[in-house]
């Protein structure tokens, strides 16, 4: 008597739960930022909470306390991971073929979409879209989290590609690009130049890089003037826009470096970083010992946040 019962109240709750995320407004959130994401989209965070792939699942810090909290049933493939609007995006390893790929799952796990069989690296989401390519120097893409349309933004090998409100910029490799969000009114900006670690300043809409045919020094293009300006000389492999005219970079000795873009000033650095990521004001990295730290523009001094060392 008690079977059919159970049947339905379980149908019931995952109808709910798929009502739930198709009624879902996502039109104006970011699930990352692209920034976080060529550097291997290491985490993902919400007002609340951090959430960081490891080698067991997911980890869900709560910033205040540190408390860490083990997601269940996820599954992730390495980094890339996107949270918004209680939802999760990933890149599923599982042996069943209608649960791996690309997937968006509730934080409560009660909730799971494949959006495509194939995962991409790196994605970001924005709105019901996912922009990604499928490796790097593959094709760029914009996918719909909800129906799964897929539209090819560029063929070409896209190396890196930066998203913003209104547009993306990329690189094939040898020339940056600008498009619309629906690939539209390409135009070339910069041709015959290696670059990577691209980051887009809304302030004076201007582009920052790592220039690879000037021995990996910081360079601006800006987009009003079209002038190409020499930042700052060494060997860089991470270059991101913090605070109002600050920039942060991680270069090939593993120094995190914050400096003023108008004056040079320096604001902090911090050996033996592995990686960094920002969300808002705040800045997180990662040292060898995969401890992660906090930092904000008003106190530069770092403040441990939790150890995924702990987590084996």
């Amino acid at each position: 008597m008690c079977l059919p019962l159970i049947i339905i109240l379980s149908f019931s709750l995952f109808g709910c739960q798929k009502s739930e995320f198709y009624n879902q407004d996502f039109s104006v959130n970011f699930g990352n930022t692209t920034d976080n994401i060529l550097q291997g989209g290491l985490m993902a965070s919400t007002d609340e909470y951090l959430y960081i792939p490891f080698e067991n699942g997911i980890v869900e810090i709560e910033k205040k306390t540190g408390k860490p909290i083990i997601l269940q049933d996820i599954t992730s493939e390495f980094g890339y991971v996107n949270v918004v609007n209680g939802y999760i995006f990933y890149n599923a390893f599982n042996n069943n073929e209608n649960k791996r790929g690309l997937v968006v799952q509730s934080l409560d796990g009660k909730f799971l979409k494949q959006i495509s069989k194939m995962s991409y690296f790196p994605f970001v989401v924005f709105g019901e879209w996912i922009y990604a390519t499928n490796l790097r120097g593959g094709d760029l893409y914009k996918i719909n989290i909800k129906n799964s349309e897929q539209i090819m933004l560029a063929e070409e090998p896209v190396e890196e590609f930066a998203l913003h409100e209104n547009g993306i910029f990329y690189s094939d490799g040898n020339n940056l690009y600008s498009i619309n969000l629906d690939g539209e009114n390409k135009q070339k900006l910069l041709s015959g130049i290696k670059l990577k670690s691209i980051t887009y300043s809304n302030k004076d809409n201007t582009l920052l890089f790592i220039n690879s045919d000037e021995e990996n020094g910081i360079y601006s293009y800006n987009i009003n003037t079209n002038k190409l300006t020499d930042v700052r000389e060494g060997d860089y492999t991470f270059v991101q826009v913090f605070e109002n005219d600050g920039i942060v970079t991680l270069n090939s000795s593993g120094l995190l470096q914050s400096f003023s873009l108008a004056d040079g000033h320096i604001d902090f650095q911090i050996p033996e970083v592995t990686n960094f990521q920002i969300f808002n004001d705040t800045l997180y990295y990662f040292d060898q010992f995969k401890t992660v730290y906090s930092i904000t523009p008003q106190n530069n001094k770092p403040n441990k946040v939790y150890s995924l060392r702990e987590m084996n």
